[in-house]
């Protein structure tokens, strides 16, 4: 076998693969043994009639057809290691020459991993330091997460009276548009809090001073940015009928309300909680913030011929990602993209820029990783399997919904970032 390569550029390779006749013929004689243990002729048993009558049935071209699908597999394989090369997906293989006496060629088209050159990426990091925001909480953050505690925990009387701001309606509404009921806008039981902007625009100032078992009709025009897109701009009919006025009663922010919440014996106590929590978040945001500047900064004077398949790959990842989180929500995936007006593919080709930065990175990550010789220990994968693993009642329903091969190389993946990750930071901020 001889084969040459042709860098084609973004990480895609060229190669054309000559076997000569003599190592091509013993793939010819394997395909007709193949088809041979396969077929079937009156007066003989499965398997056990002459080859020759096998090859005269089936053709010279299906013959050499089977036999060059093996060998191209194989001595691409070979190939691939003669010249070091990291290949991604199956290659776009096309066959040159087949022919009975002659050489068989092909060639095969594919991406490899690219070659990550590096900058000083330590530098980079160190000159950074600057750049790191640091965290504190306000008071008013504290006092929004009380107000939403509290919130949380209120509790409602029925009354008489007419609807007020702050009450809770519960009601029917039908909404419609030039006659015709609007999807998505007709709702029945649904509860709302008057002031909390909770359905249409205008709507809920309508519903102020209302009574409890009356029908009211009202005509709304719709802002041009809402976002169902059916009837923004447009005037609709609504048609309600209030079931239920709730008063709201808060919940005073005492040491009983403290103590209602957790452990806590005092409102202090749960202050200081709260505070301790919002720093938590904070400072994982600035964190997150901060590795990411880092990571650009190193990209931007970094050479990647970055893979489109790679790209392309993440694309469709981040549509995964963004359709599981919608239908986590309850909305259907169809139903969410006619909200919003858009196919699939033209959410997925909005992604292409961010997807690119993610590829980039995770290559970046990985060559400083080997650079750094930085390898999770077998503990420390199996230790973050075992959490993924831990949602599952029992292993057998994990081995019928996780390929636990793919689960221990994703987790090595992202065990090696963090680390990667970590020592950026580390060398950024000097420790």
């Amino acid at each position: 076998m001889t084969s040459t390569i042709t860098q084609l550029g973004q990480s895609r390779v060229e190669l054309k693969i000559s076997v000569p006749t003599g190592e091509f013929q013993s793939f010819v004689d394997a395909a007709l043994k193949d088809f041979t243990a396969e077929a079937e002729f009156p007066g003989f048993r499965k398997g056990k009639a002459p080859a020759q009558l096998v090859q005269e049935k089936i053709g010279e071209f299906a013959l050499y057809e089977h036999a060059a699908k093996n060998a191209a597999m194989k001595f691409f394989a070979d190939a691939v290691t003669e010249h070091s090369l990291d290949p991604i997906g199956k290659p776009d293989v096309e066959v040159l020459k087949l022919a009975p006496g002659n050489s068989f060629e092909f060639k095969a088209v594919f991406f490899v991993m690219p070659d990550v050159k590096l900058p000083n990426y330590r530098s980079i990091a160190q000159s950074l330091k600057p750049e790191y925001h640091s965290v504190s909480v306000s008071e008013d953050k504290v006092q929004e997460a009380l107000a939403w505690l509290q919130k949380s925990r209120r509790t409602y009387t029925d009354v008489s009276r007419p609807a007020q701001t702050g009450d809770r309606i519960t009601c029917d509404f039908t909404i419609l548009e030039n006659s015709k009921h609007v999807e998505h806008e007709t709702q029945k039981d649904f509860m709302f809090v008057i002031g909390e902007a909770r359905v249409l625009p205008g709507f809920e100032e309508k519903i102020i001073g209302a009574a409890a078992g009356i029908t009211t009709s009202f005509t709304l025009t719709i802002p041009d940015n809402y976002w169902n897109k059916d009837i923004a701009g447009k005037i609709v009919n609504c048609n309600v009928v209030i079931k239920k006025i709730g008063q709201t009663h808060n919940p005073i922010l005492d040491d009983a309300f403290a103590k209602s919440i957790s452990k806590f014996e005092t409102m202090d106590a749960l202050r200081a909680n709260i505070a301790k929590g919002l720093e938590a978040e904070e400072k994982e945001k600035e964190q997150q913030r901060f590795r990411t500047l880092i990571l650009k900064r190193i990209d931007e004077k970094t050479e990647i011929d970055t893979p489109a398949l790679l790209v392309e790959r993440e694309q469709d990842m981040m549509v995964h990602e963004l359709r599981h989180a919608i239908e986590e929500t309850g909305i259907d995936w169809r139903t969410y993209m006619t909200q919003i007006q858009k196919t699939e593919d033209e959410i997925r080709n909005e992604f292409a820029s961010q997807a690119k930065d993610r590829v980039r990175f995770a290559l970046i990550l990985d060559a400083i990783a080997k650079k750094q010789a930085i390898e999770p220990t077998k503990e420390e994968i199996e230790q973050e399997a075992n959490k993924a693993l831990a949602r599952f009642k029992n292993p057998q329903e994990a081995e019928k919904t996780i390929d636990v091969t793919a689960l221990i190389s994703y987790t090595k993946s992202v065990l090696i970032n963090e680390k990667v990750s970590r020592m950026l930071e580390n060398i950024a901020l000097g420790k």
